[in-house]
């Protein structure tokens, strides 16, 4: 046998050896076996484990999924270690009961493309301090039940109106429920929230907020532009915290109360594109204020207190 033939020989046998030999424990996790499984069985076998996946110390701790199919596999709720799940379904119908084990998941964003209804399970998610959900027709009753949420986002949704258990979120500091185009009352419930301190009511159908938001002492952030608010609400002026105030795009708004002058921390008001033509003569109180917009109203001339605001000259 020439030398040639018995080195392509023994380059054979290494190669068979080497494909022949099984694979040593440990060189895959069970975690990541198991979101390959995941991926296989949702048609998404092209993705690898690392495009979907963070992991700490072998444990899948966040996993993104983004599939047309209308629920997800059980063995989801194999991954124990995992903190922050998002996943985005054309037309969701149900999540797994085996989702419940994930005792650790702190933060779960879920989407669909096409209007449905949000799955039962996630009430018992009870470690979930985050949670954004899009593309769903209404809100359980069962939300309040999720007391250790302190970030709620719901915009993007089919809302009509919103039940008054969210009320019983004492822990939530921001609530964004902007283009939830046909949302147009909200429950007295809301002002409740006595941690809230950012609340997005952007691109909504709302004309007459509850008098009870007035108890929002925390609230910082205050966003109702572009709604159907019939007045400015003179709740607003007990809201002692708020630095940003936007109720630009509310046409039927002809006139500030009296009230606006209390709100000594505003650092922002945006008033653009709403009828108003008058402002009255407290708004030279508000010291703080640095940013005034009030383009597009019907305004021929400004009281001489606002030359009081030297932050917004300045």
């Amino acid at each position: 046998m020439s030398k040639l033939s018995m080195s392509i020989g023994l380059i054979v046998s290494a190669f068979a050896a080497l494909y022949a030999a099984p694979i040593q424990p440990g060189t895959y996790s069970a975690d990541s076996i198991v979101v390959r499984n995941i991926l296989d069985s949702i048609g998404l076998a092209d993705d690898s484990v690392s495009d979907v996946s963070d992991s700490s110390n072998g444990r899948i701790t966040r996993l993104v999924i983004f599939t047309m199919l209308s629920t997800l596999p059980v063995e989801i709720g194999n991954l124990s270690a995992l903190t922050e799940l998002v996943l985005s379904f054309d037309s969701l119908r149900s999540l797994p009961s085996k989702l419940v084990n994930l005792k650790n998941m702190t933060s779960l964003d879920i989407a669909s493309t096409q209007p449905s209804n949000i799955p039962e399970v996630i009430e018992n998610l009870s470690a979930l301090t985050s949670l954004k959900a899009a593309g769903f027709k209404s809100l359980p009753n069962w939300i309040g039940n999720l007391k250790s949420l302190i970030n709620l986002d719901l915009s993007e949704n089919y809302f009509t109106i919103l039940p008054p258990t969210i009320g019983n979120l004492s822990a939530l500091e921001t609530l964004n429920l902007s283009f939830n185009f046909s949302l147009a009352t909200l429950p007295a419930e809301i002002g409740k929230l006595s941690a809230l301190t950012q609340l997005n009511l952007y691109m909504n159908s709302i004309s007459s907020p509850p008098m009870e938001m007035g108890n929002l002492k925390s609230l910082t952030n205050l966003n109702l532009s572009a709604n159907d608010l019939l007045f400015f609400p003179l709740w607003i002026g007990n809201l002692s915290a708020l630095s940003h105030l936007d109720l630009s795009a509310n046409r039927n708004i002809t006139s500030l109360p009296v009230q606006i002058g209390n709100l000594k921390a505003l650092k922002f008001l945006d008033l653009s594109f709403d009828s108003i033509a008058g402002l009255p003569a407290e708004i030279g109180n508000i010291i703080a204020l640095d940013t005034l917009n009030i383009s597009y109203n019907n305004l021929s001339i400004l009281p001489i207190q606002i030359g009081n605001l030297n932050a917004f000259y300045s």
